[in-house]
């Protein structure tokens, strides 16, 4: 609570800093004026707003949405800037946090702008925030969605004119119940054009609304990767520039043609004010929704709450601790005497850990947001929002917290640096799954997802040490499939010195066969060709990268570089 105050005071002051400014300010641009449609709209602005209404109750339930206006008040005032400058409209502007896998924004019509915290981390001012948001915005003046559910309602349903609230309701649901019907009317256009208008129109609201426009364009480069490209007259001409650059291009013209007292750099102050709320946005650990009950007769609340099964229970490295992890949270006990300590809320979680030095519990969920909890002060002690563009199919956490490994859905295998984001080991193409190996592998995962519910997919086999430093990687090959063969994809590295290392060929068969590790040097792998080869592996430093009886490895042989020996006595 004191944090939320010390914000919207920061808040306050940043008003204070730019309102005599901004008061001063004359719009640099003519107000835009948005092409005619040439497509059909059946609803009014207040017909749209019925509609976002409706599509609203089907989707936000799905999502978590950030209600608390301590931490969404700065976003609402970015908006509530920009909207200033958008051309005359009834629609009812409102501006949502959105807990989503990637950084995005999104809005429905009649004025919602859903923005993802993941977005908020990722930009690096609010200039970028904002550039964003416009561009939302002049999707939303565009009347895009509306002019495309008005195509829906005819091609689906025969409807070509609307009433009140209660009859765009009863319209909406029925043609989403008619989906499978006419799914032809259901496929996405070409909204390249739509990209383009809502880039003119909030190009406008960002620069009349004293905004630097240069930012924008920044962001979109970061964001899509194109590194600068914007196309040219034979790419034109052929048919080969992205449309990423030629938005790029539009983006640079426009700024190039501005005057020089449009182009607005942020103060200090107001960097600094972002910063706090961007923090703010990425630590929020609240369940962000606003209790909202009908008809209500008597409320009670249980004590203690009922809670779900355990589903993962793990000891901390030094004994003293044990986690109890539900579908809801995590419970942190002690050991002697054997009593609950505390409990993290976290319904999203993936299945946590303890630090190596067993004073923390460290976690991510599946839109790759990691938290660290102090035992001691239990309290959380930061939370990041990790990007990756590409997003990931499978990932996996170091017990550090340090690094989060994600494979994505091109089969690269790369792991990222949490504090900062940075992609610190990259592997193209980790593995080309055969046709084979594709049917089997989702076919394993059907059969396990029908048996064990939501178990995740799990392509490759990858872990952490426990003391976060060393990395393994296989990929897990099918059994007793004529035409194909057992290969080994794996990696390995020393994450304390980046360092990739190579291991023999005997046990990279039992790593691709499915690992685990039991300790910090130490793991035992299957072996999928001959289970009676099956063992456990101890990680020894030695001058070369053989596999070497454990017995054989003296202290004089313990140098600089890696590998792994195999004991002699195997697991059956």
């Amino acid at each position: 609570m004191r944090q939320s105050k010390r914000f919207v005071l920061a808040v306050l002051t940043f008003c204070c800093l730019v309102s005599a400014p901004l008061a001063q300010q004359k719009d640099c641009l003519s107000p835009v004026t948005l092409p005619a449609p040439t497509q059909p709209n059946i609803f009014t602005d207040e017909g749209e707003v019925f509609l976002g209404d409706a599509i609203a109750e089907h989707i936000q339930k799905d999502y978590k949405v950030i209600e608390d206006t301590a931490v969404t008040e700065y976003l609402t005032g970015i908006g509530t800037r920009l909207v200033k400058h958008l051309p005359l409209t009834n629609l009812r502007f409102q501006f949502f946090l959105v807990d989503l896998p990637d950084a995005n924004a999104f809005v429905l019509p009649g004025g919602r702008i859903y923005v993802s915290r993941k977005l908020v981390a990722l930009a690096q001012s609010e200039d970028e925030l904002a550039g964003v948001i416009a561009h939302e915005l002049g999707h939303l003046v565009a009347h895009e969605q509306a002019i495309d559910l008005t195509r829906r309602l005819k091609d689906v349903l025969e409807v070509t004119q609307l009433g009140d609230r209660r009859d765009i309701f009863e319209k909406y649901n029925q043609l989403i119940e008619n989906f499978r019907r006419k799914p032809e009317a259901f496929r996405p256009r070409n909204r390249e054009d739509g990209q383009l208008t809502a880039d003119q129109a909030g190009f406008y609201a960002l620069v009349a609304a004293g905004y630097d426009p240069g930012a924008l364009a920044r962001f979109w480069d970061r964001m899509t990767e194109i590194r600068g490209k914007t196309g040219g007259f034979f790419s034109d001409l052929f048919g080969t520039t992205k449309p990423e650059e030629r938005r790029l291009r539009e983006m640079l013209r426009g700024i190039r043609v501005l005057p020089a007292e449009c182009l607005r750099k942020p103060s200090a102050a107001q960097v600094e004010v972002f910063k706090e709320w961007q923090g703010a946005v990425v630590s929020y650990t609240g369940l962000g929704r606003r209790e909202s009950l009908h008809g209500v007769i008597s409320k009670l609340q249980l004590s203690p709450p009922l809670r779900s099964d355990i589903v993962h229970i793990r000891f901390s490295p030094d004994g003293n601790y044990v986690m109890a992890q539900d579908d809801s949270g995590i419970n942190v006990l002690t050991r002697e005497p054997f009593a609950p300590l505390f409990r993290i809320e976290a319904p999203e979680a993936k299945k946590a850990v303890f630090s190596p030095d067993s004073a923390q519990i460290v976690f991510a969920t599946d839109n790759l947001r990691v938290e660290r909890w102090s035992i001691a002060e239990q309290k959380l002690l930061n939370a990041k929002e990790v990007v990756i563009l590409k997003g990931c199919i499978q990932t996996s956490l170091s017990p550090d917290g340090k690094f989060i490994a994600c494979l994505n859905p091109n089969f690269d295998l790369n792991v990222v640096a949490i504090l900062n984001g940075q992609s610190i080991i990259q592997r193209k193409d980790f593995f080309t799954p055969s046709y084979s190996s594709i049917l089997y592998l989702f076919g394993a995962l059907a059969k396990r997802s029908f048996e064990n519910g939501d178990a995740g997919l799990e392509l490759v086999k990858m872990g952490f040490s426990p003391d976060g430093r060393y990395f393994v990687a296989g990929f897990l090959g099918p059994d007793n499939l004529n035409d194909f063969r057992v290969q080994n994809y794996v990696e390995a590295f020393d994450m304390s010195n980046l360092r990739r290392f190579t291991l023999p060929d005997s046990i990279e068969r039992l790593i691709v066969g499915g690992f685990s590790f039991m300790g910090a040097d130490r793991l035992v792998g299957v072996n999928r060709e001959n289970h009676q080869k099956s063992g456990v592996l101890l990680s020894q430093e030695v001058r070369s990268f053989q596999s070497l009886p454990c017995a054989g490895v003296s202290k004089r042989q313990r140098a600089e570089s890696m590998s792994w020996c195999v004991p002699s006595r195997t697991i059956p």
